[in-house]
């Protein structure tokens, strides 16, 4: 199966943005390579923050936010820390381990292809951890009934033996890699600048193994993102899932319509499943579990993600 999607953008060609301006009266330009200025949709006052704020985080990490009006797809801030080793941006550096992030798109094709709702149940052996070559993970028998997990909890918790049951079970190699376009892999992220496109090395369909496709699906495989892009797919599944590009530049004019990507009903369950993720027991709990965010956990949701990467060097 494949899936184009198209966009109306300017007539002049996406410039790919080197680095912002933040001008007294607040207006906010980027600059390309070759030191053009265009206005943008920045907030100032918040970009300055958020750039502040990851400077004064540890050792300034090499890290990098998006914020995103998801109504508009206006970006209201793009900030980063620490360069990377080539003096680069994080923001348009597209080789982050996309890891868990990934049951994200799983969770989709399992909501439309399979009429799951956020609370089926799934039992599995060997743990959350590992994705095993004997597929031991794959068995149902007695001992592993008396356990079986909800789709909200594996993702809260991002439980890899479930998902990759789930593909291999379920979904299969064609769906996965269909519902990987959808949210924007194999194609550019639909924006009024030039956003690098995130690779994806799927497993080859004619060495095919259960331990591969399970891995692929938990997100264990080669698969990466930059932060532009995850933005986007977050604002599409906020937004009843219509792709709403992503503006950068204030002369670029709001469309009226746009594609519908995965179900509406879809969208709305994956943002049920969001908020278990930022609760005490979730991988983002401990994020959320200081005075100073506690009051946030009951107005955010969202998706962790964690492997350890070689460039750049460490967890990303």
């Amino acid at each position: 199966m494949s899936l184009a999607i198209v966009f109306a953008a300017p007539a002049r060609s996406l410039p790919l943005i080197s680095h912002f301006e933040i001008m007294t009266d607040g207006k906010t330009y980027a600059i390309d390579a070759t030191g053009k200025k265009y206005l943008t949709t920045i907030d100032g006052k918040l970009q300055n923050h958020l750039q502040k704020f990851i400077k004064k985080k540890g050792d300034n990490p090499i890290s990098a936010v998006v914020v995103v009006d998801t109504q508009t797809g206006d970006i209201k801030a793009a900030a980063y820390g620490r360069a990377l080793q080539d003096k680069s941006s994080p923001l348009f550096f597209s080789n982050f381990p996309c890891a868990s992030l990934f049951k994200t798109v799983v969770s989709a094709a399992a909501f439309d292809l399979l009429g799951w709702s956020v609370d089926h149940e799934q039992a599995f052996r060997g743990g959350c951890a590992n994705v095993r070559a004997d597929g031991a993970w794959l068995r149902q028998d007695i001992i592993a009934n008396r356990n079986p997990i909800t789709l909200r909890k594996a993702y809260m918790q991002s439980c890899n033996g479930y998902f990759a049951k789930v593909a291999v079970e379920g979904l299969g190699y064609g769906a996965l890699r269909s519902y990987a376009q959808k949210f924007s892999w194999y194609q550019p992220v639909p924006a009024d600048f030039s956003i690098p496109m995130s690779p994806m090395f799927a497993p080859e369909s004619n060495a095919l193994s259960i331990q591969s496709l399970g891995q692929f699906a938990a997100g264990l495989g080669k698969v990466y993102t930059n932060v532009f892009h995850v933005a986007w797919q977050y604002s599409m599944v906020a937004n009843g899932g219509r792709a709403i590009p992503l503006r950068l530049f204030q002369e670029t004019p709001i469309a009226s319509s746009y594609p519908a990507l995965i179900k509406e009903t879809t969208s709305q369950k994956l943002r049920e499943l969001m908020p278990a993720v930022v609760s005490n027991r979730g991988t983002a709990g401990d994020s959320f579990h200081t005075r100073r965010y506690r009051e946030l956990r009951n107005l955010v949701g969202g998706k962790t993600g964690t492997l350890s990467g070689t460039f750049p060097q460490g967890v990303n």
